[in-house]
């Protein structure tokens, strides 16, 4: 308010007259003036001091829950002051809020607009992907400008980048983006981040591509074939994934080591695998076994096979396997022993044999140390002749001991291989052990050659049958069955019992006039342990010796 007086005096009178005063009062105008009523913000927390101009009471009211307000009082039409306390704006969208200032009838508004907070968001930040070519989605939230950086070693995995949507950078807004990416050909996985980095700000953030490495499982060679004497192979794998061995069949004459690593290149490991054979494969048929080598991540089923193959057949025998002891085989010579004049031969054919006196072709045989003597027409005029004494330590055709017996002796151009079963090597085969028990049969006829024995190896397990013509004798011999012929014996160069008697010698002497052989006829007798006189020419059926496991 406000008040004025006017004074009324007299003017020039010689009379005084007392003045008179008139007051004059005046209601005040109200006003209110707010000095800043506007305000433009950064999205951070902000005390305003705001000013405001008036002579009223008035009354501040923040219209936003965001903008708070601290009290002051006011006087007369004079600047006053309060504070206005901003919030710090943690949205990304920009924003305004009012605040109501009333007071004496009058009305102000002050008005405070935020800026929105900066903000660049990936989602997803990481994405593990397979090795095959594909497109991988990412969306970005920003309201900020970026650029996207691809590293440039991965140029080659990212090849192309397509952009979706985008909107105000003045809020938050998304865009999506695909990515190309090309096939993984390595056997390794790889790894990229590509980046969104704010224009001219330190916003950052950043999208990880993990993708899978071209899975390969592998092995060396499918199949290993060994020699029957070979007792280790090694397999080799190479692999990027995690495996198994198993083995297919149950057998238990192999095993296999545990893996070395002995490689790696480009992100395959190499292993190698040792496979021991516990013994060599005394059999005239091959044995295998494999392996399965898989893995869960990988539809291909890899098999190694091991093949160890079977013992050879020396030159010159039956391919047939006899037990002659617990521990030692033998073959059998592929027909009995004759003598042409100038050396030793196997006769053609197992049941072949002579029955007329030939000097070319002598088929039955003294027992003796000396071959010439056995040889010969005459057992003691050629003892005489040769300075021959026999003793019981005599061993057939040779002085040495039987397991050595005719180590010198040549046979079919064949020197070293062939012997002369000894007593107790024929006892075992024909009938001590169990091993041998049902595996001869007597009185066969083979290839129109009666009072036949005839003698199945280790794994025969068909029947040894009565009667065998020329076809079905093949097919016998080929399972490895021998023929021992009914023979008969020569008496000085007299033949006797031939087709009825079969006699063949063992390499084992009694004494100086008698030695071991085997004895058959034609009345289905069988002995395997005969002893004669070393002057009674008989047959002569050589073995030689099978490799020991």
């Amino acid at each position: 308010d406000r008040e004025g007086k006017i004074t009324i005096s007299q003017k020039g009178s010689a009379t005084s007259v007392q003045p008179q005063v008139i007051t004059v009062k005046q209601s005040q105008t109200n006003g209110m003036f707010i000095t800043t009523p506007e305000y433009a913000l950064s999205n951070e927390s902000h005390d305003l001091t705001i000013e405001v101009k008036a002579n009223v009471s008035y009354e501040v009211t923040p219209e936003v829950d965001w903008i708070k307000y601290e009290a002051s009082s006011t006087k007369a039409l004079s600047a006053t002051t309060f504070t206005l306390k901003v919030n710090k704006n943690e949205t990304y969208d920009q924003r305004v809020g009012t605040v109501k200032v009333k007071g004496g009838g009058l009305e102000g508004v002050i008005t405070i607009t935020q800026a929105e907070n900066l903000g660049l968001f990936v989602s997803p930040t990481e994405v593990q992907i397979s090795k095959d070519a594909q497109e991988v989605e990412v969306e970005v939230q920003a309201n900020v400008e970026y650029d996207i950086i691809v590293p440039e070693e991965a140029k080659g995995m990212i090849t192309t980048i397509k952009k979706q949507g985008g909107g105000d950078t003045k809020s938050l807004s998304a865009t999506k983006y695909l990515f190309g990416v090309s096939e993984n050909a390595q056997y390794v996985g790889r790894v990229t981040s590509i980046t969104f980095k704010q224009k001219d700000g330190s916003l950052s953030g950043t999208f990880k591509i993990s993708q899978e490495q071209r899975d390969t499982l592998g092995i060396a060679s499918q199949k290993d074939s060994l020699s029957y004497d070979e007792l280790e192979g090694k397999l080799i794998v190479a692999a990027n994934v995690e495996y198994h061995i198993s083995q297919s069949e149950d057998v238990d004459w192999i095993s296999i080591s545990e893996p070395k690593k002995i490689d790696e290149k480009e992100g395959v490991d190499f292993f190698e695998y040792t496979f021991t054979i516990k013994s060599r494969n005394i059999s005239l048929s091959p044995r295998r076994t494999s392996f399965s080598v898989s893995s869960e991540g990988i539809d291909t089923k890899l098999t190694y096979v091991i093949v160890q193959g079977p013992v050879p057949v020396p030159e010159g025998a039956v391919a047939g396997i006899f037990s002659v002891s617990a521990t030692k085989k033998i073959f059998f010579s592929k027909g009995n022993l004759y003598y042409d004049g100038n050396s030793f031969r196997f006769e053609e054919n197992q049941y072949d044999f002579q029955s007329t006196w030939n000097t070319s072709h002598v088929s039955h045989f003294f027992w003796s140390n000396d071959a010439r003597v056995a040889y010969s027409d005459n057992y003691n005029a050629a003892k005489i002749t040769y300075g021959i004494t026999p003793t019981v330590n005599d061993v057939f055709f040779t002085n040495t001991t039987v397991e050595t017996a005719n180590s010198d002796f040549t046979v079919n151009g064949i020197t070293g291989k062939y012997r002369t079963l000894s007593s107790d090597e024929w006892q075992y085969l024909l009938g001590t052990s169990t091993e041998r028990d049902g595996k001869y049969r007597r009185l066969v006829t083979v290839c129109g050659k009666t009072n036949c024995v005839v003698i199945a190896p280790d794994n025969f397990t068909g029947t040894i049958e009565s009667i065998y013509d020329a076809a079905a004798w093949e097919i016998a011999k080929d399972a490895g069955l021998v023929c021992l012929p009914a023979a008969g014996f020569r008496d000085g160069s007299i033949f006797c019992d031939v087709g009825y008697t079969g006699l063949c010698w063992s390499s084992s002497a009694s004494d100086g006039d008698f030695a071991y052989r085997v004895y058959f006829d034609c009345s289905g007798i069988l002995s395997s342990c005969s002893l004669y006189y070393r002057y009674h020419a008989d047959s002569v059926r050589l073995i030689t010796e099978a490799p020991a496991e």
